[in-house]
Formats: structure tokens, C-alpha cells, sequence
């Protein structure tokens, strides 16, 4: 290997030991972070043409204590710092990054993992949730194909590989947490046993994933005035789907709405605020599952007027 690469293993190698057991006081840097999260206005950085800021990041145990400027050279020791942090003990252990960037991880905050890599076997065109809804039944049907082959063969599903697949991915890329919808689990009466096994996949996957540093979160989503026992749901199904959505570490309740109407009763901002009232009623009954996601849609301007 080069030099270059055999410092930065070097390097690599010395900030896993260093995070093992991160002492008092220590440095990482230099680095480039993006500029914009820099909320110092008197911190003057060397900003490059891409918005990142070179710097280093004075440590203290896993929390970032101080950001300096990069230094551009090796100083003596007596010139390195001020007094202040020479006694703080900031000058201690130096993690040398050669100046490359530095992010935080990311939340990926929306993803649907049932229905991940679906071309070209159910190619969405236009892009346009017209298309997603289009494609929803017809997978859910291989799912439950899937799902009776895979009790006879042990080889995982292409279900599971989904799942597998996307989350090697987005740990690769840097994530720290994955909220994912888990779809397939809202249509039980069409699809008994394909409930069992979205949840089965998923606390597997949440179970393994989290060893190695990936947290996963699933919304148990449901057409939101179904939990009001409305438009062909009945309130013994809305409980279930409540309870076995919080029987799962990890799973959070959520919704998807039908376009408002405010001409028509059955669905207007009224009703809306029924539905939600029964889905927050339902996550206080279920404190497992108390956190709710949900989006509200509106068919006019007249609509969004009378909401604001």
C-alpha cells in the first residue's frame, strides 16, 4: 500500500482504540466539516470551495469540547495551544485524520424496505404515489407467495434480502438509525400469516443490525380512520393491529390518509380530527407504541385555508 494508506490504516486503526476507551482529553483533526454547522461566527476557518471548513476538533471523552482552526504545520510544544488548554490537558492524544471530511451520521427518517429494489418486476414510471399504491397490492400478493415458498426452502426470501441488502447499505453510507414502514402488516385479512412474518423479518433484522451499530425503527401503519373503526375496519381489528404492533421493540404506530373533502362530512377536517383522536387514544392505551407518524393531505386551497 501507499504511504497515504498506510497512515490513514494507521490512523483508523488508532481512533478505534482511542473510542474504545477515550481518554479525559484528546484531538481529532485536522478534519473538514461542513462549514455551515459551524455556529462560532468568531471562529475563523479556511473555507473551501465546497463549503467544508478545515479544522480540529478538541475532544473530551466522546463529547466535542472545542473546535480550532487546522493547524497548518507542526509547532514546538511550547508554542502549540494556550495555557488554558495545556492544562485542560487538550493537547493530549492526536488522532491525525489528514484533512478529510468529517460527518455526523445520519438518520434516514423514511424508507420502506418491503418494497426496496421492486425493478424491474414493478417499475413506477411516472414516480407519483399513483404508481406506489399501483404496485402495493400486486406486491403484497408475491409477498404471500414468497412467504408460503419459504417455509418449504430456507434459503432467505427475496423479502428478507431486502431488508438485508438496504441495511448493509445504509450502514455502509454512514447511517445510525432507520425508521422503515413496515408494509404488509396493516393488511392481515387478506394475508394472515404475511403480518407474522413482516414483524419476524423485521425484529431479526433490528436485533442483529443494532450489534453492529445500526438502529432500526418500524411504523405499523394503518389507514388512519380505521383506528376509529371506520370505512371497513372494525374496532376489534384496529386493537389488534395496535397491540401487535406494540408487542415488537422498535415499532412505532403510524397512518396514512385518505384527501380530505370538505364539502363531504365523511371527510372533512372533522373527521380527520376523529381519526386522530382514535389514534392517539390507542398509542396512550399502548405506551410501547406512543410515538405516532402520520401525514395529512388536503384536496383544495380552500381546505388548507380553513386549516390555517
Amino acid at each position: 500500500p501507499s504511504t497515504t494508506t498506510a497512515a490513514w490504516r494507521a490512523a483508523c486503526a488508532q481512533l478505534r482504540e482511542v473510542l474504545a476507551a477515550p481518554p479525559r482529553a484528546w484531538t481529532l483533526g485536522p478534519c473538514r466539516i461542513p462549514a455551515i454547522e459551524i455556529v462560532d461566527d468568531l471562529l475563523e476557518l479556511d473555507v473551501d470551495a465546497d463549503g467544508f471548513a478545515r479544522c480540529e476538533l478538541r475532544m473530551r471523552g466522546y463529547e466535542i469540547a472545542a473546535v480550532r482552526a487546522a493547524r497548518r504545520a507542526r509547532r514546538a510544544p511550547e508554542a502549540e495551544g494556550n495555557d488554558a488548554e495545556r492544562e485542560s490537558g487538550l493537547d493530549g492524544v492526536r488522532v491525525d485524520l489528514g484533512g478529510r471530511v468529517l460527518l455526523p451520521r445520519f438518520v434516514d427518517a423514511h424508507a420502506h424496505l418491503s418494497k426496496a429494489h421492486l425493478r424491474p418486476r414493478c417499475a413506477t414510471p411516472s414516480g407519483s404515489i399513483n404508481d406506489a399504491l399501483r404496485c402495493e397490492p400486486l406486491e403484497q400478493a408475491r409477498w404471500a407467495a414468497e412467504l408460503e415458498e419459504s417455509y418449504a426452502d430456507p434459503t432467505p426470501s427475496f423479502f428478507e434480502r431486502r431488508f438485508d441488502f438496504s441495511l448493509r447499505c445504509a450502514l455502509a453510507h454512514g447511517s445510525r438509525a432507520l425508521r422503515t414502514h413496515l408494509d404488509g402488516v396493516q393488511h392481515c385479512a387478506a394475508h394472515p400469516r404475511l403480518r407474522e412474518r413482516v414483524y419476524a423479518v423485521f425484529d431479526a433484522a433490528r436485533t442483529r443490525w443494532l450489534r453492529r451499530g445500526l438502529e432500526l425503527q418500524g411504523v405499523a401503519n394503518l389507514f388512519l380512520p380505521h383506528y376509529a373503526a371506520e370505512m371497513g375496519c372494525s374496532a376489534a381489528d384496529a386493537a389488534a393491529h395496535v397491540r401487535r404492533a406494540a408487542a415488537s421493540d422498535g415499532v412505532v404506530l403510524g397512518a396514512y390518509v385518505p384527501m380530505l373533502d370538505p364539502a363531504d362530512a365523511r371527510m372533512d377536517a372533522a373527521a380527520a380530527e376523529r381519526w386522530f383522536d382514535a389514534l392517539f387514544a390507542a398509542a396512550r392505551a399502548q405506551p410501547r407504541a406512543a410515538p405516532c407518524a402520520a401525514c395529512l393531505l388536503y384536496t383544495s386551497d380552500a381546505a388548507d385555508e380553513e386549516d390555517s
